[in-house]
């Protein structure tokens, strides 16, 4: 089987941003019982590491690689087994569409359905599990792999949850595809992507400062272009951590496989040379300390600008002025100016005529 198998209801919730976490692998799907049109009505992507490896969609009705090094390492058993798997995971969101539709009593209206299966291994040797859905945005039920238990988000949910624990079979099933058909399937795409999914690109790292109107200066430390995607940072006052005061961005992923993150604090601009920014990730031997850059006086690079523009404004007025006057002292002699060489001709130098 591969790692999607999966029997009973898909489920929804976010990528896990703990440092300790080495790899990751989700599975996350969509559906909606009246789609908008060219928006098919169903899809599935697999992530490995917060990156896109295979993709169905209710259009394509195939399972497809996302990236190269799962093309390369499977063969067409894979794929086709993976989409007879995806296949009827599809037909029963479809039917869990028009459960939870009954169950609202919302006839008529358009319900979606968001959910993913995943796992986490961490760098102590321990991992994770999660089994979690969503209808229309919301929580629905989510699976507990610690406890065993199911987590219902209302009274509609409470019915599926009864449902499932009269039927012990379905917390065993769960159980069991995240503690070991997960994390097996995630150690072999691992192995397969090794070279793209454990390279490690450091941040590049800014701290920039803006004074409010009120006086407060805003400190706002931002980390960009690093692989792979946990990272800390963190506000140092004379070297001690004030994540009460922080405020962070979630980590964003950019166009190139990299990622993106922000963390900023509030100072008074007297103590802005008592703050770090404090930066740690899988790229760097020990954390990265960062100051605030000395801000360029705007004005100042202006006027220096200025001043030289000017300078070689009256150089050149004086150079005309001068060629000018010895023009018309040749044209008194008898010289003639030879071609190309009249005043506002092209910048470049003219070939004189031998």
């Amino acid at each position: 089987m591969g790692p999607s198998s999966a029997v009973g209801l898909l489920l929804l919730c976010g990528l896990g941003g703990a440092a300790r976490v080495l790899h990751s692998l989700r599975y996350f799907n969509f559906a909606m019982s009246d789609p908008s049109p060219g928006a098919p009505r169903y899809q599935m992507i697999g992530y490995v590491d917060g990156n896109p490896f295979v993709h169905y969609n209710s259009e394509s009705k195939r399972c497809q690689p996302r990236t190269q090094w799962i093309a390369a390492n499977v063969d067409q058993d894979y794929w086709d087994e993976e989409t007879q798997t995806v296949r009827s995971n599809e037909h029963i969101a479809y039917s869990n569409l028009n459960t939870v539709r009954d169950r609202y009593n919302q006839s008529g209206r358009a319900q979606t359905q968001q959910s993913m299966i995943g796992c986490d291994l961490l760098d102590d040797g321990s991992i994770k599990g999660y089994w979690q859905e969503a209808c229309d945005g919301k929580d629905f039920i989510a699976f507990n792999m610690d406890t065993m238990m199911f987590i219902a988000a209302d009274e509609a949910a409470q019915v599926t949850k009864r449902k499932w624990e009269h039927d012990g079979s379905v917390a065993e099933h769960m159980k069991n595809y995240l503690e070991n058909t997960c994390v097996e399937w995630l150690k072999n795409y691992v192995r397969y992507g090794q070279l793209e999914l454990e390279r490690r690109v450091p941040p590049k790292v800014r701290v920039s400062g803006k004074e409010e109107e009120d006086g407060i200066l805003t400190l706002t430390c931002r980390a960009h272009g690093f692989y792979p995607r946990p990272i800390v940072l963190s506000w140092l006052k004379d070297g001690e951590v004030r994540d009460q005061d922080t405020q962070w961005g979630s980590i964003a992923p950019n166009s190139d496989g990299t990622y993106y993150m922000w963390a900023s604090i509030e100072a008074n601009p007297s103590d802005k040379d008592k703050f770090r920014c404090q930066v740690e990730h899988a790229s760097l031997l020990q954390p990265g300390l960062y100051a605030l850059e000395p801000q360029s006086d705007l004005f100042s690079t202006l006027l220096v600008v200025a001043v030289v523009m000017l300078v070689i404004i009256v150089i050149s007025m004086i150079g005309a002025l001068f060629w000018k006057h010895k023009l018309e002292k040749n044209k008194k002699d008898g010289y003639s100016v030879p071609p190309g060489m009249a005043v506002g001709s092209a910048s470049s130098p003219p070939e004189i005529p031998a």
